[in-house]
């Protein structure tokens, strides 16, 4: 068994260079008929990029399984379940993540279930192997001893914490590394110098070649730098919009986003542009339950033919679907609201899971959604309500900008704190 990490900047080829490295593997150890290639990410939107990679792959026929960490783990869960039972006393719910991941690497210890996934998957590769953390880390860990394991990470790139990365160092200690430092996503030096000077918690240009920052008084002045900016840059029509917080926990973005959307702007009135923004899985889920007008209870018993289910499509179809063989295999009439939410909640990660993305466009999200993805252009809003210590905002601000194949825009409320952290380096 063997353990390689490749690591290095966002924009460097880390993902390709995985698969690189897989590609190599196949050439000296095919896979036999039965077999298949385990791959592994945190979140959805890196899974479908490596499912595309891996379709590419020659000679692999799709003889792969890609899906994310805690859907690998809950599968391992319920397959095994009457192993669970016999060390287990707990239940476990499939969106209670960590115990999952964890209850996963405990079974994966087992000679039994060691021997199913060796003689199933024989190579493991990861990708944003920085993110996998505590219970997805134990999992990996068990794994790492059973299959061959590539992958690839970017301590910098962990939001959840300025130390260094549990799962980074692990992989340092127990396998071999292959540091990456040519990127690759983009040529504007000024993006370039920016990015490193970021990572290196030394000062930047705030203007350069692909890059500007520019402070805003107030929305008014915020929204007109943004409308300017998407005037210029419309053809390139792949275009993100990016926040630290949602519209909900700042006034400044949410105004701004309300003017640019509502009229024209200045003399030479440009826009108004619609900036739709790209609802995250967790608010989508809270919105497809509240739209089923349950009680407040969750003990509370309801019957299936008072839930709102509306047009009946997506997630509602799925729900409705559950429910109607429930009623048919099992003669139910009622369900509590606890057990209705939480198959709501599995039915609309898995719909959200294989929903096709829009691929190009205007649209705004949260840092945190645009992880492991690339876009044209980037216009990044700064607003008070960015929380953490200043080396949490230089890996924010870092993982904003490194989005970007071409340009930024990078507003910030308030033009004095272009002379504060992050923007310059701490004194």
């Amino acid at each position: 068994m063997s353990l390689c990490l490749i690591e290095g900047p966002a924009g460097t080829g880390k993902t390709t260079r995985l698969f690189q490295k897989l590609g190599r593997v196949l050439e000296k150890c095919p896979l036999s008929e039965h077999q298949r290639v385990l791959a592994l990410t945190k979140m959805h939107g890196s899974r479908r990029r490596m499912d595309n990679q891996l379709r590419a792959i020659s000679g692999l026929r799709r003889r792969y399984r890609c899906c994310t960490a805690d859907s690998f783990a809950w599968s391992i869960v319920r397959r095994w379940r009457t192993l669970v039972r016999k060390t287990s006393a707990a239940e476990l719910a499939e969106d209670d993540y960590e115990q999952v991941c964890l209850l996963a690497g405990d079974l994966l210890s087992e000679a039994i279930v060691s021997r199913w996934v060796i003689r199933v998957f024989p190579i493991v590769v990861v990708d944003e192997f920085q993110d996998c953390k505590r219970g997805q880390l134990a999992m990996i860990s068990s794994l790492s001893s059973l299959a061959t394991c590539i992958v690839a990470a970017d301590d910098f790139q962990d939001l959840e914490s300025t130390e260094v990365s549990a799962s980074v160092a692990w992989a340092r200690t127990n396998g071999e590394s292959e540091s990456l430092s040519d990127i690759h996503r983009t040529s504007a030096s000024g993006l370039l110098e920016a990015s490193r000077a970021l990572r290196a918690g030394r000062n930047f240009s705030h203007k350069g070649d692909g890059f500007t920052v520019l402070g805003a008084h107030n929305h008014y002045v915020g929204a007109s730098f943004v409308s300017n900016n998407l005037t210029w840059w419309w053809r390139s029509a792949d275009i993100a919009v990016l926040t630290p917080v949602r519209p909900s926990g700042s006034a400044f973005v949410r105004d701004l986003f309300a003017r640019v959307k509502a009229k024209p702007i200045g003399k030479h009135q440009v826009g108004p542009y619609q900036i739709p923004w790209e609802v995250s899985q967790e608010d989508g889920c809270e919105r497809f339950i509240e739209g089923l007008g349950l009680p407040d209870d969750p003990n509370a018993e309801v019957r299936f033919d008072v839930l709102s289910f509306g047009d009946v499509d997506g997630p509602r179809w799925g729900l409705r679907h559950w429910i109607d063989r429930q009623r048919r295999v099992a003669g139910r009439t009622t369900f509590t609201v606890e057990e209705i939410q939480r198959e709501a909640r599995r039915i609309h990660q898995r719909s959200r899971a294989y929903r096709r993305v829009r691929a190009r466009g205007v649209r705004a999200m949260t840092i945190h959604q645009a992880k492991n993805r690339e876009f044209e252009s980037v216009i990044v809003l700064w607003p008070y309500q960015v929380a953490g210590a200043i080396e949490r905002q230089q890996r924010l601000l870092y993982n904003a900008i490194t989005r970007a194949k071409l340009r930024v825009l990078v507003v910030v409320q308030n033009p004095r704190r272009l002379e504060q952290p992050p923007f310059v380096a701490v004194s």
